[in-house]
């Protein structure tokens, strides 16, 4: 695992950063959580993206679905429309699944603009990330997040703000992860 920024965890060398990180992310759970809907609720249709290069575009506004996939080889396009600035808040009640493997990995696109800093997930319970997917978005997880191996992340992984979580990483050699944080 290629780690490009940092790693905190209750109890280790580095707890009062920790124990600040999960402040933050109980504030931000908490603000995440009480959005007003830019869309109706369940709009993407319980799927985030599509087949194609550019697969479904999702435009910035605060999106609730109740289950939210993202299947093998579906890309979703975060188009920005040229605002540096748009944020997208996609809430999900339950869980969050992406099926990517390897031959056919999922992938998460930035489009005029967009970045990944400003895209945020807030997912009630679980939150999983397939194998070989290119993910660009930051994760609040109520419980766990398990992120499979081959897979790239740029973004924020923060799990455990509905109570007693933990992030889990399952891999499979030789395959790599690789998580960037953005400044």
């Amino acid at each position: 695992m290629t780690v490009n920024g940092s790693i905190y965890w209750a109890g280790g060398p580095d707890d009062l950063i920790a124990q600040q990180v999960t402040n933050d992310l109980n504030t931000a759970w908490i603000q995440g959580k009480n959005k007003i809907d830019t869309f109706a609720a369940d709009s993407l249709g319980g799927q985030l993206g599509g087949v194609g290069p550019v697969g479904k575009t999702i435009v910035p506004g605060v999106y609730t679905e109740n289950v939210l996939n993202l299947a093998t080889g579906w890309v979703a396009t975060f188009d920005a429309n040229d605002d540096p600035n748009a944020v997208f808040i996609i809430r999900v009640t339950t869980s969050f699944s992406d099926s990517g493997i390897l031959a056919t990995p999922s992938e998460i696109k930035l489009a005029r603009g967009a970045q990944a800093k400003n895209i945020w997930f807030v997912i009630g319970s679980a939150a999983s990330i397939g194998t070989g997917t290119i993910w660009n978005g930051n994760i609040l997880a109520g419980g766990t997040i398990t992120i499979s191996g081959g897979s790239t992340v740029t973004g924020r992984l923060l799990a455990g703000a509905a109570g007693a979580g933990a992030f889990t990483m399952t891999t499979t050699a030789p395959a790599a992860i690789t998580i960037n944080v953005p400044e």
